[in-house]
């Protein structure tokens, strides 16, 4: 998923108001257009964009440079107020941004569960008071699917860079009081170097903290501090100033063009489009160039001064959009990617409403000094934070408002993002295909061998995971291990995997586990549960076949139902969809059926193992497949995934079967 934030420098928007020092440069807000125009279209998973969250770092590089240049010499001239500085940044940031955080309360009002209106309730206020990166790094991995329909997530990148510049320019003064001034540039030099080599470990051993950490963020700003104090050479030549202009435009085109959600990011991953912009901003300091020009084309500089408004405005439009679509899709179309159709009017509609917020809110807070007096500004702002933050108090105090809905759609939509790490012994039992390895499998805990019981063994990926709550819970006087990796369904085949943790796992599971020969550390039955899909069938004849072959039998579960739609989600919506669960079943991929009686089959005739079928234990009569594990609580915690509770009155309907042999 693409990072959903853009950076706040603060540059004059005319030749008229710029000053002395930083001349208005119409190259900049090209620049600025590339990098929001990249994370938009990003966001709107535009093909051949997915890499376009680079144009946040972009940002962070523009805001160093603009803010530096401006701060540094005052600082050094002791005119430097930190007063008029913070003002400036309320002045700059805060009505646009409140302005958005109001207009998004009524739809998210009309669309919000109240689990999630108390998470947007939290966002709300983190969001006021400059720490929704804090916020988001508590809740986990900022690339997750599950954040897609959170309101306010672009919101954290303005967390990080105000608590950036609350704690910068202190540290400057601090510096110059204590007459220090000639340890700033080694101070700033030193911050980049010491942040980018953090930022870069981190990326790798915590991910989230090298996110939405502001110190390990912090090497993106100094990169444009350092080139705003010339701290390194710009290129005065006209051929070094095309050639870097050049390099460094194909330095953010590229990333933008090459990196997915998966690439390790930030870190050393976020190196290139931030030089990319320092080459760019300092290919313009002595003079222009060709790419220049092009960036400073009337149609760039206007995206370029809308940058903030639309980057504010797009996320939440999207978002709503994409609630909205959940509530109204008709089956068979509800996982179909956006069309060019939305993806086109979610960008028409956010840059009419970004144009109308820098024309109605940015442009007079900032130049209508005399209407908007810091006395004002101040008050206004208190004003709109406190009413902001009170909105949130109560929507948390409430639970969300719950009143909104029925009691069963309530506890229903509950289910929405349940954390599993939990029932389903992730991190130990249970592993990612990233940031995990095998090392982290704890088999003390998920291979219990007590000498003279019959040893089990749940092997398989996330949809062998979901179905152990049931098994510890109605098979809890068998002895059964697990052994699970998601989006790994740990078939021998998997020994040759390129993700290492896949790879390892298989390679344990069936050159170490499997193959031990002493009784008291010997599997007996493995009962086998993935994601199945058509390919897989070979790989399944020939785990058999080595289960056979080395004495241990198999228990083979297929597919479970899946819809393409979050199961929770519709039945939280069940009063605007008629009440009718008919309407709910009419979601169900048949693709699992089909599969299903295919996998029946061959595990009768030729690979002559049982066989555990989902719709025929829980679907019978053609009577459709139950939306409710118990009363109000959901089969699945998403389309595709059981509940702790569907998990149990699965497992409940196998031992009633006598389906796990004894």
């Amino acid at each position: 998923m693409a990072e959903r934030s853009i950076l706040l420098a603060d540059p004059p928007t005319s030749q008229h108001s710029a000053t002395a020092r930083t001349p208005y440069r119409a190259d900049i807000d090209g620049l600025r257009a590339i990098a929001v125009l990249f994370v938009v279209a990003s966001h709107l998973h535009v093909a051949h964009f997915a890499g376009g969250y680079i144009g946040v770092d972009v940002f962070f590089v523009i805001s160093g440079y603009l803010i530096s240049s401006n701060i540094l010499p005052q600082i050094r001239a002791g005119s430097f107020s930190l007063t008029d500085f913070y003002l400036r940044r309320i002045r700059r940031i805060f009505p646009a941004l409140i302005v958005m955080l109001a207009a998004t309360i009524p739809p998210a009002w009309r669309f919000l569960f109240p689990t999630e209106m108390v998470e947007y309730a939290r966002s709300l206020l983190a969001a006021v008071f400059a720490c929704s990166n804090t916020l988001l790094w508590s809740w986990g991995g900022y690339f997750s699917s599950e954040n897609d329909l959170k309101p306010l997530l672009h919101t954290w990148s303005l967390g990080v860079e105000e608590q950036f510049y609350l704690l910068f320019p202190l540290c400057l003064l601090a510096l110059t009081r204590s007459r220090q001034q000639a340890w700033i540039k080694p101070f700033i030099c030193a911050l980049a170097v010491v942040s980018l080599v953090a930022a870069s470990i981190l990326a790798y051993r915590n991910p989230h903290a090298a996110f939405f950490n502001v110190g390990l963020r912090a090497w993106e700003l100094m990169i444009g501090a350092i080139l705003s104090q010339r701290y390194l050479p710009s290129p005065r030549r006209r051929i070094s100033r095309e050639v870097a202009a050049l390099i460094g435009l194909l330095c953010v085109v590229l990333p933008a063009l090459l990196y997915t959600a998966n690439t390790t990011f930030p870190g050393l991953a976020a190196l290139p489009p931030c030089v990319g912009a320092a080459l760019l901003i300092a290919a313009g300091e002595n003079a222009s160039s060709s790419t220049g020009r092009f960036l400073s084309l009337p149609p760039f500089v206007f995206f370029g001064l809308i940058s903030y408004s639309l980057y504010l405005w797009h996320w939440p439009v999207q978002v709503f959009y994409n609630l909205r679509h959940l509530q109204t899709c008709v089956p068979g179309s509800c996982a179909e990617p956006m069309s060019h159709t939305a993806q086109a009017s979610i960008f028409l509609v956010s840059t009419v409403i970004a144009t109308l917020s820098w024309r109605f809110v940015e442009t007079p807070f900032r130049r209508r000094k005399d209407l908007f007096t810091p006395r004002r500004l101040v008050a206004t702002s208190a004003t709109a934070a406190a009413l902001a933050a009170t909105c949130s108090i109560c929507l948390i105090a409430t639970h969300g408002a719950p009143s909104r809905y029925t009691p069963d759609e309530v506890l229903a939509a509950s289910q929405l993002g349940v954390d599993t790490y939990v029932p389903w012994r992730w991190e130990s039992c249970s592993l990612g295909l990233e940031h995990t390895s095998v090392d982290m499998y704890d088999q003390a805990r998920c291979l219990p061998f007590t000498p003279g019981k019959r040893h089990y063994l749940l092997l398989g990926d996330s949809h062998a995971a979901h179905l152990w709550p049931g098994f510890a819970t109605v098979f809890s006087d068998l002895e059964i291990g697990q052994a699970n990796v998601a989006g790994c369904n740990l078939l021998p085949d998997k020994m040759t995997d390129s993700i290492p943790t896949c790879r390892n796992m298989a390679t344990f599971i069936y050159r170490d586990l499997l193959a031990r020969k002493t009784p008291a550390e010997q599997i007996d039955t493995l009962i086998v549960s993935a994601q199945w899909h058509p390919y897989d069938l070979p790989a399944i004849g020939r785990l058999v076949a080595y289960a056979r072959a080395n004495h241990i039998n198999v228990v083979l579960i297929g597919p479970n139902i899946a819809y393409d739609l979050p199961l929770p989600r519709m039945l939280g919506n069940l009063s605007a969809r008629g009440n009718d669960l008919a309407n709910v079943q009419a979601h169900a991929a048949p693709d699992s059926v089909q599969l299903d009686a295919q996998m029946a089959t061959l595990a009768r005739d030729e690979w002559k193992v049982p066989y555990i079928s989902y719709f025929t234990d829980m679907c019978p009569d053609n009577t459709g497949c139950p939306a409710y594990a118990s009363p109000g609580v959901p089969m699945l915690l998403d389309s595709n995934h059981f509940s702790t509770a569907g998990a149990i009155r699965f497992a409940q309907t196998m031992r009633d079967r006598h389906q796990i042999p004894e």
